[in-house]
């Protein structure tokens, strides 16, 4: 094979190879926007726990707010 038609065909590939990519990348950002948008959904509800707060310094009082705990739980559509 001559040296122009190496050339040629190094070219083609070369063209080929970027145009595939440049799909796959395409491909990739859009899936990676649709995995984005799903989320997770929490319903998230605040009551008063039953434990007791311990200070360790009593040296330094500070004001705590009253113990609160979360529950959470996965919302389904």
């Amino acid at each position: 094979m001559s040296t122009a038609k190496t050339v040629v065909v190094v070219l083609v590939l070369l063209i080929a190879f970027g145009i595939v990519g440049r799909m796959d990348y395409e491909e990739a950002k859009r899936v990676a926007s649709a995995n984005a948008e799903e989320g997770i959904r929490l319903f998230c509800v605040r009551f008063p726990a039953t434990a007791l707060l311990v200070t360790v310094d009593e040296i330094t009082p500070f004001e705590a707010p009253p113990p609160t705990l979360l529950r959470c739980v996965i919302v389904e559509e």
